[in-house]
């Protein structure tokens, strides 16, 4: 059986019929902005969870272009839910 991977057209971290795997290991679930987004933090994206090894501003707080581990650049446009690494003191829950 083929599985085909499909990139969301609407620039979403949300790719269209395909299940999130588990979250990445020592990570928390958050909503976040474009303009919130950290490196380290894990982004699903081409079926994945892949991590932001860095990123660009795009001309304003609306939209980044983040690097990502083994997919190279990728534009985030809208919130979205990511992974961010736990710290000391930092976990959180999301509603």
């Amino acid at each position: 059986m083929a599985v085909y991977y499909v990139r969301a057209a609407s620039g979403t971290s949300e790719d269209k019929g395909i299940q999130r795997p588990p979250a990445p290991a020592n990570t928390q679930p958050e909503h976040c902005a474009p303009h919130d987004m950290q490196v380290g933090d894990y982004v699903f994206v081409g079926g994945q969870n892949r991590r932001v090894n860095d990123m660009r501003g795009r001309g304003g707080a609306s939209a980044r272009v983040l690097i990502l581990e083994g997919y190279g650049p990728w534009t985030m446009k809208t919130a979205a839910l990511i992974y961010r690494p736990i710290t000391r003191g930092s976990v959180r829950r999301i509603a």
